[in-house]
């Protein structure tokens, strides 16, 4: 893991989270002290709508029966 001193992070910033992109974990430095680390953001989870749907069917009740109801006895 490579370090930069924060004003050189900030000069070459567009080099650096291209690096992360690539999976690099690069700390930022301010008076010799590691401050902050930049490093690749999580995968982000897949949503599957269909478990989502199949989840829904095993309901005793309709989901959208309680919006409308709730919508109903909303007092504005």
């Amino acid at each position: 893991m490579q370090a930069y001193d924060i004003r050189d992070a900030a000069d070459r910033l567009d080099e650096l989270v291209r690096r992360v992109e690539l999976g690099e974990q690069i700390e930022i430095e301010r008076g010799g002290m590691i401050v902050a680390r930049l490093a690749p953001a999580p995968a982000a989870a897949s949503f599957d709508l269909a478990r989502l749907d199949a989840l829904a069917a095993t309901l005793p009740f309709d989901p959208s029966d309680s919006v409308a109801e709730m919508r109903r006895e909303a007092r504005y």
